[in-house]
């Protein structure tokens, strides 16, 4: 039986010094020069990840996949909303920080949207629900 990849949600690698570099979206290049003088890079999204590092003093992938607890997922995924037809898509936000009115606009405009953002977004609704947080 062929194994299935799982999917990346927030792509995040943490330098030796404890920094964590996220990447958003698809081009989003991020660069950090660690306090250990090296370079590290991370770029992709969650479309892919590319990460370029130095084997001397290696990162830490501490990215959160779909498979990872709800919990996890809410405090680092982001996603940018749009509340109408006119308007852009607006800045990303993290996922448990988005007004749960935000949140029903969105699922009104699922089409906007990718699957996994608007499975997401029913997901922190019935986790409101469950948990008692307006």
């Amino acid at each position: 039986m062929e194994e299935t990849e799982k999917k990346l949600l927030v792509s995040r690698i943490q330098t030796p010094d404890g920094t964590i570099l996220t990447s958003r979206h698809r081009h989003d290049y991020v660069k950090y020069t660690d306090k250990n003088g090296l370079e590290y890079m991370l770029d992709g999204g969650n479309d892919y990840q590319r990460v370029i590092v130095n084997n001397e003093a290696p990162h830490k992938d501490v990215s959160i996949y779909e498979d990872d607890p709800f919990e996890e997922i809410r405090k680092y995924y982001s996603y940018g909303y749009k509340i109408n037809d006119d308007d852009d898509i607006k800045e990303q936000q993290i996922l448990c920080e988005v007004s749960t009115k935000d949140i029903i606009e969105h699922l009104h405009y699922m089409k906007y949207y990718s699957k996994i953002s608007n499975i997401l977004c029913l997901k922190e609704l019935l986790y409101r629900i469950e948990n008692n947080i307006e």
